[in-house]
């Protein structure tokens, strides 16, 4: 048994890394190759759709799943699935496909199931295990890796691929040798939860877990009480967070999808739509670190429907983007948004409901939300094809966050005596 005072800051980095590969680089390095490999194949844009399209509902699909078995065997098992199954993806990509329907079947299908397993349930699960008061600050560093992959991803997998003479496949295999690295780490470093000798983000975390008898406390420190997961379920709150989540990532399946081949049919390079998406994965730090620095104190509620409206301008300068400037203007600013609605709403569910619901809780919202957002891409797609504009896709989404970022900004948090304490 390893003792040390810091072993769950040690569990957070490693799981730091996990997330990164499996979350960050399928969201904003795919991005890059998926769009290079569908240009080079003469792919459609529908059939661009398609693939993130199924990955996020085959992420959304797997998530209560994920939510079980986390449960059952431990988030550190989850996670080697999770990294086994995307290095799978990542190597048939690179070896196998070349047709649309081969790419959603290893990207859509089997890379889906890489995130699911081995993302933001199993990681979220254990940062909730390790960490008590300071639980959000803690997910804010977990994210943040995700916006250090999303800014190193796109930039390496095109420099890969421009060193490489346009060979997009040598960009998969590179992927394929980071899903290995994650599987590697996820078993040398990756525990479950605080044993007797270990010790978390606090003294306190260490005594809960070696007397067996945790009290729960509040993002303030102040005593609460837990929700069971179907009481949770019940309340109406915890549905706006699941919406905003979905709205949230819907607009993010757009980006991902087609945010490339926008930027290429508004006049810019490949390089610099890359460079912009770099820039706009780099910029959702600043989005977790106002939540890590501000959402234990004031509370993550009125961060996250700020964040909202931020990301709601990020989009609609992304659809009006116009010269040098409007490359680099659009990008920080819905990476800001993106940062910390994402974070934010993680940080939401737990501050509202405990902690005991929480990897339920999870597992149920990443299931409504990437279930909502895979059809954006693929209707998206579909819209271009036939009338040759995203503006009035981008327009939908631009209204869905503003309307439910303002309902954030007057809900209150569920009254304790009126939760159900079922099981």
């Amino acid at each position: 048994m390893v003792t040390t005072r810091y072993y769950g800051w040690r569990v957070l980095f490693a799981l730091c890394f996990v997330i990164s590969v499996n979350m960050a680089f399928p969201i904003y390095g795919a991005s890059v190759l998926n769009t290079v490999m569908a240009v080079d194949l003469h792919w459609d844009r529908k059939s661009l759709g398609l693939l993130v399209g199924v990955n996020m509902l085959t992420t959304g699909l797997a998530a209560p799943l994920v939510a079980v078995a986390v449960n059952r065997w431990g988030a550190r098992l989850s996670l080697a699935v999770g990294s086994v199954l995307m290095l799978c993806s990542t190597a048939a990509m690179a070896a196998l496909v070349s047709n649309s329907w081969q790419g959603v079947i290893a990207f859509g299908f089997v890379g889906g199931l890489g995130t699911a397993f081995g993302a933001v349930v199993a990681c979220q699960a254990t940062v909730a295990a390790w960490f008590s008061r300071h639980r959000a600050r803690a997910l804010s560093i977990l994210y943040s890796a995700t916006g250090i992959g999303g800014f190193v991803a796109p930039a390496l997998f095109s420099g890969v691929i421009t060193a490489s003479g346009g060979r997009w496949k040598l960009g998969w295999w590179t992927f394929a040798l980071f899903a290995l690295a994650a599987l590697v780490t996820t078993l040398l470093f990756v525990k479950n939860a605080p044993t007797p000798g270990q010790r978390g983000a606090s003294d306190e975390l260490a005594a809960e877990a070696s007397s067996g008898a945790a009290q729960i406390v509040d993002p303030s420190g102040k005593p609460t009480i837990e929700w069971s997961a179907k009481a949770a379920l019940q309340s109406p709150t915890c549905w706006l967070v699941f919406t905003c989540m979905a709205s949230v990532m819907a607009g993010a399946s757009f980006y991902i999808a087609h945010g490339q081949v926008l930027l290429r049919d508004l006049g810019y390079s490949a390089g610099a739509a890359s460079i912009s998406i770099a820039i706009m994965a780099g910029a959702s730090l600043v989005g977790n670190a106002i939540i890590g620095a501000f959402g234990d104190r004031v509370g993550p509620r009125p961060l996250l429907a700020a964040a909202m409206m931020v990301y709601a301008l990020g989009l609609l300068l992304l659809a009006h983007a116009s010269g040098t400037y409007g490359l680099y203007v659009y990008a920080p600013v819905m990476g800001i948004g993106f940062g910390a609605a994402q974070v934010g709403s993680m940080a939401l569910l737990s501050h509202f409901f405990g902690t005991k619901p929480f990897a339920s809780l999870t597992g149920v919202g990443v299931l409504i939300q990437t279930g909502a957002a895979s059809i954006v891409p693929i209707l998206a797609g579909a819209y271009f094809d036939t009338h040759h504009t995203y503006i009035f896709p981008i327009y939908v989404l631009i209204a869905m966050n503003v309307g439910v970022g303002a309902v954030l900004f007057v809900v209150r948090k569920p009254p304790q005596n009126r939760m159900r304490l079922g099981s």
